[in-house]
């Protein structure tokens, strides 16, 4: 009887520790003296990050939106482009921008994110998953999470629609696109990923169709992503197009995947003074609605 409670026990334990195996990654949490700038290490390397709370007491009912910047960029840098905790505050979200780091196996390499299907691209996308959780847990905000990326950003965002989409409850990629190693070993089961794809028709980093930038792409045209993420949903109805302005128009598939087009746009966050209009609040309608 007392070995069967022993077993019981030591299983209780192993059990235990797995559970809290994520929070224990992150250490060393501490507040850096630049305005809201937080670091941390992670499997022995230091990590950097600026997380933007609303003006409140308790966040038991804010959410969380995590922004990726792009290739040799920061947090920061991706802030002042942004500026998308300006508009997500008021609407009771909390805005976290991490920092990329370089990528260990190639010399001379910027900060960013490692979108590859290998396992410095296993631990770059666990630690993101890791720091939310830490975040969310440290902070007591509520479990509803949101990503945004550009870029080299946006490749590891469409990497976590495809692996992980049981942590977010929406995904938006600008001027990205789905990496062949994750296309190569995406799983068609269907499943509900709210996904907001956004690029300019002058974007030629990523692979698309309609300006024949796929031509030379090893990595699938964003058509044939969008319809991946369609089918993933279930969709069987046709698409709604919504023209915002004579600059912008939208291809909706229900409120579950859109495709933002910007006309003559390059690969760049889109900006309010060509857009004639602010793109983080038609982001922030995407993840209302």
């Amino acid at each position: 009887m007392n070995i069967k409670k022993n077993i019981l026990f030591i299983l209780f334990l192993i059990f235990s520790i797995l559970l809290c195996s994520c929070s224990n990654k992150i250490k060393n949490f501490s507040k850096e003296e630049e305005h809201n700038k937080f670091s941390c290490t992670y499997e022995n390397k230091k990590r950097y990050f600026y997380l933007y709370t609303p003006d409140s007491t308790s966040f038991e009912n804010t959410k969380l939106v995590v922004m990726l910047h792009g290739y040799g960029n920061s947090g920061r840098s991706f802030s002042r482009d942004t500026q998308f905790e300006k508009d997500a505050l008021p609407l009771n979200y909390a805005v976290l921008y991490i920092n990329g780091i370089p990528n260990s196996s190639v010399k001379m390499s910027g900060p960013g994110w490692n979108y590859n299907y290998d396992n410095f691209g296993k631990t770059d996308m666990n630690f993101i998953i890791d720091l939310i959780q830490f975040i969310q847990k440290e902070y007591g905000l509520n479990k509803e999470t949101y990503i945004i990326g550009f870029s080299n950003g946006a490749f590891m965002t469409t990497k976590l629609a495809v692996e992980k989409p049981e942590y977010f409850k929406a995904f938006v990629s600008v001027g990205g696109m789905m990496p062949e190693t994750v296309w190569n070993h995406k799983k068609n089961k269907n499943s509900s990923v709210k996904f907001f794809q956004i690029n300019g028709t002058k974007d030629d980093v990523t692979p698309m169709k309609l300006n024949d930038s796929c031509k030379y792409n090893p990595n699938p045209a964003m058509e044939d992503v969008i319809e991946y993420f369609v089918k993933t949903n279930g969709i069987t109805t046709e698409p709604v197009l919504e023209t915002i302005n004579n600059k912008i128009t939208i291809t909706k598939y229900q409120d579950k995947v859109w495709w933002m087009l910007i006309n003559d746009y390059p690969h760049s966050w889109p900006s309010q003074r060509y857009c004639e209009i602010n793109i983080n609040k038609i982001i922030l309608d995407f993840f209302e609605n």
